[in-house]
């Protein structure tokens, strides 16, 4: 299992996720690849099975691309302020 979450103000996959579709700022761009290029990395690693646990809130556009890209049946989105 991947536990996806910001390092430290470097890395922001929730924020990349967001972008994915429209395209960063324009002074964002090399964030937004840096964030992509160690995503990629994360997610093409795992040989069996790939488990990724974000410790952030997703935007909609964020689980919108997540959704996309893994399959609506792959992605479980947990309460956010659970009972």
């Amino acid at each position: 299992m991947g536990f996806v979450e910001r390092l430290r103000n470097k890395y922001d996959f929730a924020q990349m996720l967001a972008w994915s579709e429209a395209g960063p700022p324009a002074d964002k761009l090399e964030f937004y690849e840096n964030n992509r290029n160690l995503f990629y990395v994360a997610c093409s690693r795992p040989k069996v099975r790939l488990a990724l646990l974000f410790t952030q809130l997703l935007s909609p556009d964020a689980m919108t691309r997540l959704t996309t890209w893994f399959g609506a049946e792959n992605v479980i989105a947990l309460p956010a302020q659970p009972d």
